[in-house]
């Protein structure tokens, strides 16, 4: 199926813009935390309103529920919209096939979740230890989404993140913006020992922006 494009749906071209204006009021010090959640949150559902006035995201939606994992293929994804400063794209996640703790350097992220229910815990790199391999991660928060639920990640709520459905399948509308001009590659984080929990912990570090699962 061919990328949507928001340009279709009415609305849409003055909503992505508004968003880039409530993160940049937030960073300026002209919203709190509560309020830019509050505005940014509104924003993403009147998206997610104009989006499903189309028979064509309605597909879209139904082919991420049905997803099933193979091969290299182990998330759904299917781009919205991706130009300018920002991607939009509606992502179907098996149970199986979580998406482990990633960074989104220079980039604020917002998760709707449309399906499911899912486990979004954040981290943060604590000064303890940090190498080049290994990593210190703190539990910033240790969310569960359910149907209708925004996470929102970025710098200041330690911009790590990990997506693990607690049903067969979670379906989630993300929206990207990106905030700096000169990014570094995405990292990938993964737990030195299997199951390891607790509000602080050693992990790996994958810096590669070739590992996507489709996101």
């Amino acid at each position: 199926m061919a990328g949507l494009q928001t340009d279709d749906f009415t609305g849409t071209d003055t909503l992505v813009p508004e968003l880039e204006k409530t993160v940049d009021s937030f960073r300026t010090g002209r919203l709190c935390f509560a309020d830019f959640t509050r505005e940014a949150t509104a924003i993403v559902r009147a998206l997610e309103a104009a989006l499903r006035k189309s028979s064509v995201f309605t597909l879209s939606c139904d082919s991420a529920r049905a997803f099933e994992p193979s091969g290299n293929r182990q998330v759904y994804s299917q781009p919205v919209s991706e130009y300018g400063h920002h991607r939009i794209a509606l992502l179907g996640i098996h149970r199986q096939f979580p998406v482990p703790v990633h960074d989104h350097p220079g980039m604020v992220s917002l998760i709707l979740l449309l399906n499911g229910r899912l486990h979004a815990p954040q981290y943060e790199i604590t000064p303890r230890r940090e190498s080049h391999i290994l990593v210190e991660l703190a539990s910033r928060s240790d969310d569960i989404l359910e149907p209708g639920d925004i996470a929102i990640v970025m710098a200041e709520t330690g911009s790590l993140h990990g997506l693990k459905p607690l049903d067969n399948h979670a379906v989630c509308l993300t929206i990207q913006l990106c905030t700096e001009q000169n990014r570094g590659p995405r990292s990938w984080y993964f737990p030195l020992a299997p199951n390891q929990s607790g509000n602080s912990a050693l992990w790996y570090r994958i810096a590669d922006k070739e590992i996507s699962y489709g996101i």
